[in-house]
């Protein structure tokens, strides 16, 4: 059975879901529609064991991924590979791991660098960020980016359809 937010955009992209056949980017979300972002500092993501909670509640149930075919091949979309990352980076400076995955973090970090370097986001910073003092001067440049709520809300609506197909599948009721 097919997720009904999936019906629609099978027959619009016409593609298999199977080895390289699949679209570049996540289906049904406008890529046109932006939102303006003030860079400022948040209490919110401390770098204290504290803000752990607030970190993690950025990933959606299913941590970001998307089933898509008539088989649910699952795929990651990026902006959640992005936090996934970020994530990582807080974890380990928060609460230091002397087992850490120094790979995952090398892997991370040249993600973060790639990503950076693929978005050219071409906003212009006052001054030195380098000399700032982010606890007098908590906001910077106003950023225009790609409205994130079109997105979150189409991963979860995936999520929830492979949810419901899932228990359908495995025959689960509640």
């Amino acid at each position: 059975m097919c997720p009904k937010s999936e019906l629609n955009s099978q027959n619009k992209t016409k593609t298999a879901y199977i080895g390289d056949d699949f679209p570049p980017v996540l289906p049904g979300v406008p890529l046109d529609e932006t939102v303006e972002l003030v860079v400022e500092e948040s209490v919110h993501y401390s770098l204290s064991p504290d803000a752990k909670a607030a970190w993690y509640a950025a990933f959606p149930d299913g941590v970001g991924s998307v089933q898509l075919g008539l088989h649910h091949r699952t795929f990651f979309v990026s902006m959640y590979h992005e936090i996934h990352c970020l994530q990582q980076f807080r974890d380990t400076l928060v609460e230091p791991n002397p087992s850490v995955p120094w790979g995952h973090l090398h892997h991370c970090l040249n993600y973060l660098r790639e990503r950076a370097l693929c978005q050219a986001d071409l906003t212009l910073e006052p001054g030195d960020f380098a000399t700032r003092n982010f606890t007098k001067d908590r906001v910077g440049a106003t950023h225009v980016c790609r409205d994130w709520n079109a997105l979150i809300s189409k991963v979860d609506e995936n999520w929830n359809d492979w949810v419901s197909v899932w228990k359908e599948f495995h025959n689960v009721t509640h």
